[in-house]
Order: C-alpha cells, then sequence, then structure tokens
C-alpha cells in the first residue's frame, strides 16, 4: 500500500470554528486535484489517506471531520497487511479537542479496543524456566505499525512541546502503552522535514518515530 501521512489538501476547511479566510472553491479544486493525481497509481497498490491539520481544521469538529470523511473516508481505522497490523489515527484530535471532546473519546476508546484485541490474538509462548523470558518471547512476536500526522515526538520522546509534536503528558501516557502492545514504528506528517527517533520502554520495549 502506499499511504500519505496528513495534510492531502492545503486549503483549511472552512467549518473550522475561528477560520476567517478560506477560499472553498480552492479547497475544491485541491481535492479534485488530489484524487486525479493519486487515480493514477496502479489499482493494485491501495492508498491509504491520513487527516491532518489542514484537511480538518487545527481545531476539528464534528463538521470538519464528517466532511473530511465524505471526502476521503474514515480519519481513523485498522488494517492488516502480510500478518502485521496497522492503526491510522486521528492526531488533530489529540492536539486540541477543545470542539471535539467527545469524538477523542471514541476514539481513544476504539484504540484501546483494537490494542487489546490484538494482545488478546497473540498466541501465549512456551513457558520457560524464566516467566520474564516467556514474556518477552510474546511481545516479540507482536507488530502492529501506527500512522498519524502529527508525530508523538520529532526527535526525543522528553522535547518540550510544541507545534509540531503531541503534548508531552500525552507522550508519557501513550508510548508505553502503545510500546508495549507491540507498535514497533509510528509514521507520521506534519514537521516538513526528516526526523525521527526511538522511544525506549522500561520494559525494554522500543517504539521508533518516522
Amino acid at each position: 500500500f502506499v499511504i500519505v501521512c496528513g495534510d492531502l489538501v492545503n486549503e483549511f476547511p472552512a467549518e473550522e470554528c475561528g477560520r476567517k479566510k478560506t477560499d472553498e472553491q480552492r479547497r475544491a479544486a485541491q481535492i479534485r486535484d488530489f484524487k486525479e493525481v493519486m487515480g493514477t497509481i496502479d489499482e493494485d497498490i491501495p492508498l491509504v489517506c491520513v487527516c491532518g491539520n489542514h484537511d480538518i481544521g487545527n481545531r476539528p469538529n464534528a463538521l470538519t471531520i464528517a466532511k473530511y470523511k465524505e471526502d476521503f473516508g474514515d480519519d481513523y481505522f485498522a488494517f492488516w497487511c502480510h500478518g502485521v497490523k496497522c492503526l491510522v489515527v486521528n492526531s488533530q484530535l489529540w492536539k486540541d479537542d477543545s470542539d471535539s471532546l467527545e469524538l477523542r473519546k471514541t476514539m481513544d476508546s476504539w484504540l484501546n479496543d483494537e490494542l487489546e484485541d490484538f494482545e488478546k490474538s497473540v498466541p501465549e509462548p512456551k513457558r520457560t524456566a524464566d516467566d520474564q523470558e516467556g514474556a518477552t518471547s510474546k511481545r516479540g512476536q507482536r507488530r502492529i505499525l501506527m500512522f498519524s500526522h502529527i508525530p508523538p515526538f520529532c526527535y526525543s520522546a522528553d522535547e518540550p512541546d510544541g507545534y509540531f509534536n503531541l503534548n508531552s503528558s500525552l507522550r508519557k501516557e501513550l508510548l508505553p502503552r502503545l510500546a508495549g502492545a507491540g507498535v514497533r514504528a509510528w509514521f507520521c506528517g506534519h514537521y516538513h522535514r526528516n526526523a525521527g527517533g526511538i522511544y525506549r520502554a522500561d520494559d525494554g520495549c522500543e517504539l521508533e518515530v518516522v
């Protein structure tokens, strides 16, 4: 598959609260252009779209997300590829849920269910004399890839909060949970330059941000 990690168009949605300068005709033309260009991809290669701040707004709401879903599909979802589970999330709900708190809660609940279901689906390893070794073996069988627009961090898990990353309080909650559940890589957009780093949990699990 080929994936676009957000900002499918440049023009912000007019439905965003407080958004004063937007050209709806320009946005519509950009959507048409995106679909026309992406339509040239071989039909045997699935196209996966991720919503970004230009697609649903810096401060998303039910209207901006509904319009995105009408144009491009779901704003978060899961799929499988060659035995690897892939999770696509709407990181704008994590960045600013001022107008979308209930939508964020629904996504958070969905994500937790997806992780729990995946953990239950991984077969128990043969027990060894060392129970911890068995637990490590089970973790090693898990493979999840995560995709979003905003990265949890650009270079380091303990970097300061900023426009281009998720808030540190959320990072501290998400990263150990995801790494422990089997997320091995988290692919992102938003930063518009090469970046990335590796998060290492206390139990030895690693998650690479790309």
